[in-house]
This record gives structure tokens, C-alpha cells and sequence, in this order.
């Protein structure tokens, strides 16, 4: 039994009683360290942490019998690595002006598709909006990075082309948080 000073983290390949798994002669966990730390564990604005790590590693274990230790002592994360954020700081800080409120909706409707297909056209359709364009595009980023969904629908595309709505998921509404406080 040990104790952890403050401000350290330990993350192992297994526990004490189990094998390390290897890959071609290296270290399955070793390996999975690297992705992670090139990026695979970065959250939306391209931060890695030791927590991240952690996980990134632990789930892509999970199919075999290795379980990866992870012990922290600390107040707060630190970054490990800056890598490529998954969206623009700028366009992610547009979350704000797409959804004043947290839990607000945002409306759709047909001239937010640029490429709308003839057969889901309603007759009174004026045309598809380049300023909506702009902003379906960003949105449908946010979509692929979990931070919102559409309502009614399955899919962006056809929340536009059916004039409905879409709005924040739980991690859309903590990004909206930072955003908002100008932490990120």
C-alpha cells in the first residue's frame, strides 16, 4: 500500500495479479499510451488529459482480460498535450449566438440545405439561404461531435427539409457553459 503525494498521477498497464498484453512484441498498453497522447484521447477542443488517457486506454482494452490502472491525487487536471482541436475555437464559440439559452431549440427549415433534394421540397420553398447554409454547417459539426441532435428526426438533413428543430445534448450545454464563462 501506497500513498499518493499530492499532484501525481499513476496509470499502469494492469494490475498487479494480470499479464500485459503484447502486440508484435510490444506492449498492447504502450501502444494505446501513444494514440492517445497523438491525439485519440483529445476532447472537442483538442486538449489531452490524464484523465483522458485513462479512458481512451480503458475502453479500448475492454475486449481483453488486461484492466489498466489509473490513481490520481490532484485539484485539477492539467493538459498533457495540446493536438488539433475537432472544431475552430471560433466556430465553436458560436454556440452562444445559435443557442442564446442552454436548453433553447433551434428552428430549422429548408433554406438552411444547400444541396436540398427535389423530392423533399414543399411547393412554397423560396430558395436555400447562404447565411443558413453557413450556419447548418457548423451545426451539423456540432451534430458529429455530440453536441447536439435533432429533434423529430434521425438526421440533420431531413430536420431542415421537415422544418424542425435541434438542440443541445449534456456535452453541447457544458461546451455552451465554457463558451459562456470564456473559459474556452
Amino acid at each position: 500500500m501506497a500513498k499518493l503525494g499530492k499532484n501525481v498521477t499513476v496509470l499502469t498497464a494492469s494490475t498487479e495479479r494480470q499479464p500485459a498484453a503484447e502486440n508484435q512484441g510490444s506492449g498492447l498498453f504502450t501502444g494505446l499510451m501513444v494514440e492517445a497522447l497523438k491525439g485519440a484521447a483529445a476532447n472537442i477542443t483538442g486538449e489531452v488529459s490524464p484523465a483522458s488517457v485513462y479512458a481512451f486506454i480503458d475502453q479500448s482494452l475492454s475486449a481483453f482480460q488486461q484492466r489498466p490502472m489509473f490513481k490520481s491525487n490532484v485539484q485539477q487536471f492539467i493538459s498533457l498535450r495540446n493536438t488539433q482541436p475537432k472544431i475552430s475555437l471560433s466556430e465553436l464559440h458560436r454556440i452562444t449566438e445559435f443557442f442564446p439559452a442552454k436548453d433553447d431549440e433551434h428552428a430549422l427549415d429548408p433554406s438552411y440545405e444547400k444541396d436540398p433534394s427535389p423530392e423533399h421540397l414543399k411547393a412554397d420553398y423560396k430558395g436555400k439561404d447562404p447565411v443558413k447554409v453557413e450556419i447548418f454547417t457548423i451545426l451539423q459539426q456540432y451534430n458529429r461531435l455530440n453536441l447536439l441532435v435533432p429533434i423529430g428526426e434521425d438526421d440533420m438533413y431531413f430536420a431542415a427539409m421537415n422544418s424542425t428543430s435541434c438542440r443541445l445534448t449534456p456535452l453541447g450545454q457544458h461546451y455552451w457553459r465554457l463558451v459562456q464563462k470564456k473559459l474556452v
